[in-house]
């Protein structure tokens, strides 16, 4: 191609220095090796400087080339109307690469378009904008987004300035993993390039940050420039996402980094971890991320304004302290974001990230043993002093309602190991004793009345109705003062007392199997929550230990029948033979008769102890404690008194629930025994929880009651049957100290025995299990009974005939007040016939089913 001079072209056409295009999307041509190829267009109505002419083509500056524009899409234009004239900017040291066809556009027009460029094509940059860059088109300055092209960098760029939304990337297992992020405006040196990637360092690691938002520059203004690689040889974890600051520029923040990441530690000051962060020395709020300890670290010092203790409940995590900062502390054991350490009886945990790791050289109140069993109970916020200096230094605060086991006592301080460290607490705030009050929204009167509804005894036996006023007496809390035995009724069951086992023992010398078991109480009260007191006086009370009534069971059983199980139905081999277990010399131990039935005590409660591998005596003492446990803890009778009287369920119900004995003094009797053990305890922490109804009477004193004439139990008809109401329990006796059999769903049909002092004794179908039920109330009724009629002839006798007619033939007669049992159809009604103006019921008599007349109530 010949290209003419300037003074040629003027005289060779009519066009001047300027030209309009006239058609739409006009290219722009390059001259290559390949022939001409279109790198851009030109926008219709637009005008433009030519920088030469050729015969049939403008020729226009195209960034740093010349382009080619036809003049046949073209007319001569004065260029009055170019308001955007590249002037005396010129090309910087800064390349782009267009990434997609970019729409260049006019700023001082609107933003009009006037063209555009080619995938592909390198551009310089005339300026640098938040989101633009700048190129010159045809003597125009022109803006294209920054998303659609990419700067150019040479291996030898040593820094590159973030332009836009950038990430920072690892390379992991998974592949590119984001580690974290660079703010825009910053500069970071680099340590390396890929094509299209940066290369930086980030914590220990090489990391990646793609080019595309980012330009190169020439010189830099980095304030924090990291020039060493020394660390302290330990890292940090980050909990969450944090800014990096650069404290040489005003804590202005330069990136982020991820949560789970890990950064070598650079430095350690107050409140701030260094990073190397980029190449640069960035700061984090301590706060935001743990240091890393070793499991053989022993020791953490306080960083942050304090360290909260919790210690950890079915409720979660709950704060019971604090630790001082610039503190040491010796720590037990670690989990991932928190120390173990001593606190009180249980493991309290600190967060790391309010630490870090020390050598422990400023304790000098080691505390190594773990105390006496006396503990005491905050009942304000206190601080805990170390006086090994001489001085009284606070190191911990301890909040109301947390325990602590006392390492010794003065005069007026208590001394208790906080996180491994000695120190004493003022005994104006806390003790060994601590009462609570249960408030309940019950009238007391009407507890009365819901406990005389339930059949209360005012014997051991259970067999002689109590009196309202003795009631009322018991029920009564005021009636027990403090200080007194009888107030350990009121004494809080579930948790462990932390005895010695050997204390323990002395309650456990001489009592048969129980001899020499204070190690298995202990065990068992701390596992499950029990106290070993109240758990050693069940246990004796349950077994006679040590007496001439000790049971079998506790004695330990070697030889029993099989059974199938939860029946007394024996296992019989292929030839019809009873199948015995002999496991001697080994035995099995059942210290609470558990799934022991009435009718096959040994043989059941053996096969029992067995299928739970209670080979000794301890065993089944551990297993007894969860027992009771989820028989009376678990639904929030953990008092003697809220055993016998359950007042939470009484005041949520109206109507009485559950209840361990039906003597009204059986709380009273067992918190005598218990206070009696207490009385040989050196050292002992006692919680109370004291009832108190709306209206309570005070000291409503009332003498014992005296005993009466049992009443006499009844005996059911065979076949009378029935439907159990709501879930209950089934006991080996007919009152709530009876050991519980199993519990019986709602819907359940069961045969009905008889009646003694509100029990029935029934049976379940199909099975040799027998056991006690609660019948109910006068407002609830735990089993209906179907088909029990009652003979009901003003003193004559009612006949009983073979056909349900007047005529039918004779069969016997039943007294009036005789019972009755009636056939029921599959849907568990009355068979009945009306004729003769009756209505006949068919009915169980003398083995065979026969007829009576409507002569009768109906039993429910």
């Amino acid at each position: 191609m010949t290209f003419l001079n300037e003074g040629q072209v003027k005289a060779a056409n009519e066009f001047n220095d300027y030209f309009k295009v006239v058609n739409d999307n006009v290219k722009v041509y390059q001259n290559t090796k390949k022939g001409l190829v279109a790198v851009g267009s030109l926008t219709n109505g637009q005008v433009y400087k030519r920088k030469a002419n050729q015969t049939y083509w403008h020729v226009i500056e195209f960034g740093d080339n010349v382009g080619l524009v036809k003049k046949s899409d073209t007319e001569p234009s004065t260029g009055n109307t170019i308001k955007n004239h590249i002037g005396s900017l010129t090309q910087k040291d800064l390349e782009i690469t267009i990434l997609q066809e970019a729409i260049v556009v006019d700023s001082k027009s609107g933003y009009t378009q006037f063209g555009s460029i080619s995938q592909g094509m390198t551009f310089p940059v005339v300026v640098s904008q938040a989101n633009w860059w700048g190129v010159n088109l045809s003597g125009r300055l022109g803006f294209i987004p920054k998303s659609t092209a990419m700067a150019k960098f040479y291996s030898s760029d040593k820094y590159f300035k973030v332009t836009g939304p950038t990430d920072v990337y690892i390379n992991t297992s998974k592949g590119l993993t984001k580690f974290a992020s660079l703010t825009i405006g910053q500069v970071y040196p680099r340590v390396g390039d890929r094509t299209n990637w940066h290369l930086i360092k980030i914590g220990n690691q090489v990391a990646y940050v793609k080019k595309r938002e980012t330009e190169p520059v020439s010189s830099h203004s980095i304030n924090n420039l990291l020039t060493t690689t020394k660390t302290t040889g330990r890292k940090l974890v980050f909990l969450e996402e944090t800014e990096v600051l650069d404290t040489k520029s005003g804590y202005a923040p330069f990136g982020k980094v991820a949560p789970g990441t890990e950064y070598p530690i650079v430095i350690s000051q107050s409140n701030w971890w260094g990073i190397n962060f980029g190449g640069r020395l960035g700061f984090v709020p301590k706060y935001t991320a743990a240091a890393q300890f070793v499991p053989s670290d022993k020791y953490f010092k306080v960083t942050s304004g304090q360290a909260d203790v919790y210690h950890n409940t079915s409720n979660g995590l709950v704060k019971v302290g604090e630790l001082v900062k610039g503190q040491e502390f010796n720590r037990v054991d670690e989990q991932k974001y928190y120390h173990l350490v001593e606190f009180g009886d249980q493991v309290g945990f600190v967060k790391k990230t309010d630490t870090e790791p020390s050598t422990g050289g400023s304790i000098k109140n080691a505390q190594t043993n773990t105390g006496t069993t006396k503990r005491i109970t905050m009942f304000t916020d206190a601080l805990v002093y170390d006086t090994s200096s001489g001085q009284y230094i606070p190191y911990a605060k301890l909040v109301p309602g947390s325990s602590y086991r006392v390492v010794f006592e003065q005069k007026n301080w208590w001394g208790i190991n906080i996180a491994g460290r000695r120190g004493i607490v003022s005994k104006n705030a806390a003790s060994n004793i601590l009462v609570e009050t249960s408030n309940y929204n019950l009238d007391f009167t009407r507890m009365v009345d819901v406990q005389m509804g339930a059949n209360p005894k005012s014997d051991g036996a259970g067999k002689i109705s109590a009196k309202r006023e003795d009631v009322s007496y018991y029920l009564n809390p005021t009636n027990f003062k403090r200080g007194t035995s009888s107030y350990f009724q009121f004494l809080l069951l579930d948790s462990s007392t932390n005895a010695d086992p050997n204390e323990l023992n002395i309650f456990l010398e001489g009592k048969g199997s129980l001899d020499g078991q204070g190690e298995a109480f202990a065990y068992a009260g701390e596992k499950y929550g029990v106290n070993e007191i109240y758990l050693i006086a069940h246990t004796l009370h349950e077994t006679g230990a040590g007496t001439s009534y000790e049971s079998v069971l506790s004695k330990g059983v070697s030889t029993w029948t099989k059974l199938v199980p939860g029946t007394c139905t024996p296992v019989k081999d292929s030839n019809g033979k009873t199948i015995t277990m002999d496991i001697s010399p080994k035995k099995v131990y059942n210290m609470y008769g558990i799934a022991a039935y009435d009718d096959c005590v040994v043989n059941a409660g053996a096969q029992h102890a067995y299928s739970k591998e209670w080979f000794t005596p301890g065993a089944a003492i551990k297993g007894g404690a969860g027992f009771v446990n989820n028989s009376y803890f678990s639904r929030g009778q953990n008092t003697l008194y809220k055993m016998r009287w359950h007042p939470a369920h009484v005041e949520s119900r109206d109507t009485f629930g559950p209840q361990y004995a039906t003597h009204i003094a059986w709380a009273d009797i067992q918190a005598k025994k218990i206070s009696n053990m207490y009385a040989q305890l050196n050292n002992y922490f006692l919680r109370f929880d004291v009832p108190n109804y709306k209206n309570q009477l005070q000291d409503n004193n009332v003498n014992p009651p005296e005993e009466d004439a049992p009443s006499q139990p009844i005996s059911f008809p065979v076949n009378t049957v029935g439907k159990v109401m709501i879930d209950l329990n089934l006991r080996s006796g007919n009152s709530t100290s009876n050991d519980i059999i199993q519990v019986l769903k709602a819907g359940t049909r069961v045969d009905v025995i008889g009646l003694d002092n509100g029990w029935l004794r029934i049976k379940i179908p199909g099975t040799n299990t027998e056991g006690w039920v609660s019948k109910g109330n006068s407002t609830t009724v735990y089993v209906e009974i179907n088909n029990l009629l009652q003979v009901n002839t003003e003193g004559t006798n009612l006949n009983v005939r073979e056909t349900a007619s007047a005529s039918g033939n004779k069969l016997g007669s039943l007294d009036n007040g005789t019972l009755v049992s009636a056939k029921l159809d599959e849907k568990y009604n009355f068979i009945t016939v009306e004729k003769d103006g009756y209505t006949w019921y068919e009915v169980y008599f003398n083995g065979t089913t026969a007829y009576v007349a409507d002569f009768v109530s109906i039993i429910k």
